[in-house]
């Protein structure tokens, strides 16, 4: 779209990759390390020429897809956003850690580990690295790296999806289930987790945004 350079209204600090939206390589390097995505790359003003037309469907429809896709592979999320905006969603995110990790923090236990990509303060948790490819390897990483920190005490994940029963009956342990509880994964889910704790944060922020 810049033919002519980038524009002067860009932050001057601002990384910039130039590529080819469609070109999945390309977008896989420029989403390393990305924890959200404002998606804006398209063609604008058809013109009068219909013959444009696959031109347009590849950069906007087929662009977006190879996006998408690359996303999924970089574990982007993209929860809560509709209907919220994506600050929103962000905000109720961060409010349902904040919430967790106060309730973890009131626990006596003799060790208490975080495991997210990115960095993030919590005053009184071992923070770690998420690692790994699919959801089952991060958790059983996260459970290697917390045995390491903490030899030889038991851990607890406290969490919502949880694979990982498959790798600790491989590993000769009998899991049991535990009551079900709820994923956020909707605005519905958000204000029925919300109305079950009602005095958090998590709860706020849904109500916040959700009234």
């Amino acid at each position: 779209v810049h033919t002519n350079g980038w524009p002067a209204s860009l932050d001057p600090r601002t990384e910039r990759v130039r590529g080819d939206v469609r070109d999945a390589a390309t977008v896989d390097r420029a989403l390393d390390g990305i924890d959200a995505v404002c998606h804006q790359a398209a063609m604008v003003g058809l013109g009068v020429d219909l013959q444009n037309l696959p031109l347009y469907v590849g950069h906007n429809d087929l662009g977006t897809a190879v996006l998408l896709a690359a996303m999924d592979r970089s574990r982007v999320k993209t929860r809560l956003s509709p209907p919220f905006t994506s600050q929103g969603g962000a905000d109720v995110a961060e409010a349902a850690l904040l919430d967790t990790l106060e309730t973890v923090r009131a626990i006596d236990v003799a060790h208490r580990v975080l495991v997210l990509e990115g960095d993030y303060p919590a005053p009184g948790f071992d923070v770690q690295p998420q690692r790994g490819g699919p959801m089952d390897e991060r958790l059983g990483a996260a459970f290697d790296d917390a045995a390491e920190t903490a030899p030889g005490l038991p851990t607890l994940l406290v969490g919502m999806d949880t694979p990982q029963l498959a790798r600790l009956r491989a590993a000769g342990l009998d899991p049991h289930l535990l009551p079900e509880l709820l994923d956020v994964d909707t605005i519905a889910d958000a204000r029925e987790v919300a109305a079950l704790v009602p005095h958090g944060r998590f709860a706020a922020a849904v109500g916040t945004l959700a009234s």
